[in-house]
């Protein structure tokens, strides 16, 4: 006899004796703890979390946001190490929580790397196009003495 707890996509559905998870399609005994290593998860949950302090998409500890992408390529680098000395070692939990991460900060990390090329391509331009027209008109005022007035064309 299954009874439906929510009828909302993504909720979990209770039966007497079992636990489905819509997004999933498994099922796991009411009892059974989740095939994640707890030791595991929390590695991956750090090096998750310090990659995205580090790419400026989460606050530190102290509130402030920093960008170091080479740190977070690090943190990146890390997990994928951890990925390959693991592989035929996890669980399926295991490696889909990995993968998953992963594939989080690398979508996350080619946007940050882009937006700061894009940022740095921007900033010289800007600034040599805001400075030629200055320095023009500096030019110009500098060639005509103080207090004569332009000369009419000649006619």
């Amino acid at each position: 006899m299954c009874c439906i707890i929510s009828n909302w996509p993504g909720v979990w559905y209770k039966r007497t004796d079992r636990v489905i998870s819509p997004r999933f399609r498994t099922e796991t005994a009411m009892n059974e703890k989740p095939d994640i290593n707890p030791y595991l998860f929390h590695l991956i949950m750090s090096h998750e979390s310090a990659a995205m302090q580090f790419m400026g998409k989460l606050a530190g500890a102290d509130g402030k946001v920093e960008k170091n992408l080479e740190m977070a390529r690090y943190a990146i680098d890390t997990l994928e190490a951890l990925r390959d000395k693991t592989k035929g070692n996890l669980t399926d939990e295991e490696k889909l929580l990995l993968d998953h991460s992963l594939y989080q900060l690398h979508l996350n990390f080619v946007d940050e790397s882009n937006a700061e090329k894009k940022a740095a391509a921007q900033t010289p331009s800007e600034t040599a196009g805001d400075e030629k027209p200055d320095s023009g008109d500096k030019k110009q005022a500098d060639d005509q003495p103080e207090g004569q007035a332009e000369k009419p064309a000649a006619e």
